[in-house]
């Protein structure tokens, strides 16, 4: 439960550095081509409470699959590859129907395939 807890502490870290305001985030804006009213706008309906909660317990559900993972294969990182892909085919999906830019789609499969690889480091290491 532990390592659960880590990696998901750990997820939410990477998050927030790669989308921060010296790493991705400006390149992310830049390609959305969002003028400063239309990011206001959603900053004024964003609700941290509720959209940080939500993020924490979808990273923590990961976690949990990631760590039965593990355990099924006494600890293989091999198995890794199999969240990467579901992240990357359900990424795509919605990549195809929110017609996003490519650079876009590989910033947040980047994120997501570093948060992954970490939480299944961490995980690996605690078991």
């Amino acid at each position: 439960m532990l390592s659960i807890i880590i990696a998901t502490v750990a997820s939410m870290m990477i998050g927030g550095i790669w989308f921060g305001p010296k790493t991705f985030y400006p390149v992310m804006m830049s390609e959305m081509k969002q003028s400063d009213e239309i990011v206001k706008e959603r900053m004024s309906k964003f609700n941290p409470p509720l959209h940080f909660g939500l993020v924490i317990i979808c990273e923590a559900i990961l976690a949990s699959i990631i760590y039965g993972l593990l355990q099924v294969t006494n600890g293989d990182l091999r198995v890794i590859v199999f969240p990467i892909l579901f992240v990357l085919a359900s990424n795509v999906k919605t990549n195809i129907f929110t017609f996003m830019n490519f650079k876009l789609f590989l910033i947040q499969e980047g994120q997501k395939v570093v948060s992954i690889l970490v939480m299944g480091l961490i995980i690996s290491l605690m078991m």
